[in-house]
């Protein structure tokens, strides 16, 4: 139970941070008003997925946006990155993974055929943290131990030229 938790709250972060929340207003990386888009090619063949991320790394080097670069994809994109490149005996997601040095992240709230790059550095976006996850006991209930998980916390967005999503 403990494992299931943990992982709720997880993917609760993540929604909270990619897609924000509508009914309080907040905006995700995904879908605030002002950030690049750019048209994703089919990553099931050829070269694409790297070239798409590495015309994405271009975008943001172009408006001045240096720093750690990050991908965050569904995870169908995720393993479209799994296959050989013709030619070189290197994985897709191995030449991705050396052009942003590892940064290369899935999470399954995306749902399908989602990405984005985005320079995390402080300077562009952070998490603000009112209250760090807690848990605290309430009650016993019908032979149940009741416990609340607590955290606050928000995706502020400095500077949405950091983040391009591929559409």
């Amino acid at each position: 139970l403990v494992i299931a938790a943990a992982e709720t709250c997880a993917r609760k972060e993540d929604k909270l941070i990619f897609l924000g929340d509508e009914s309080f207003g907040y905006e995700g990386i995904f879908n605030a008003v002002g950030i690049n888009k750019m048209e994703k090619s089919d990553w099931k063949s050829g070269e694409n997925p790297f070239s798409d991320v590495a015309s994405a790394v271009k975008i943001l080097t172009e408006q001045g946006i240096y720093g750690k670069y990050v991908l965050v994809v569904s995870p169908d994109l995720y393993l479209q990155m799994q296959r050989i490149q013709p030619g070189t005996g290197v994985l897709e997601v191995d030449r991705i993974s050396k052009l942003l040095d590892g940064n290369i992240f899935t999470s399954p709230v995306l749902g399908t055929d989602k990405g984005a790059l985005l320079c995390s550095e402080p300077n562009y976006m952070d998490i603000a943290i009112g209250q760090d996850m807690a848990t605290a006991y309430l009650e016993l209930k019908d032979l149940n131990h009741v416990l609340r998980v607590l955290e606050t916390a928000l995706l502020r967005i400095k500077n949405k030229k950091s983040i391009v999503v591929f559409e």
